[in-house]
Parts: C-alpha cells; sequence; structure tokens
C-alpha cells in the first residue's frame, strides 16, 4: 500500500473504544485520501449489527 494504516482492534463490549469513536471519525474527515483506517471487532456477527 502506499498511504499509511492504521489498524485498531477492539469489540463493541469495549466500553474505551465506544470513547475513541469521534476522535477516529475527526482523523478519517482530516486524511481522508491519505491515510488507510482499518477497524477489527472481535464481535459475532450477530451483535455487530446492534
Amino acid at each position: 500500500m502506499d498511504k499509511p494504516i492504521l489498524l485498531l482492534t477492539s469489540a463493541t463490549w469495549c466500553p474505551p473504544f465506544w470513547g475513541e469513536i469521534p476522535t477516529l471519525n475527526k482523523l478519517a474527515k482530516k486524511y481522508d485520501g491519505e491515510l488507510e483506517l482499518f477497524v477489527l471487532f472481535g464481535n459475532k456477527k450477530k451483535d455487530l449489527k446492534k
């Protein structure tokens, strides 16, 4: 890949992650096209839909 990658791992039951979402949204907007942002969730599919 030609861009820097930010890879995060989390789960929907992990409270600190929900606090990070506003900051991740700001990063995604600020570095749109310059950064690849990936979040991997360790959950069951049915739990992610919530």
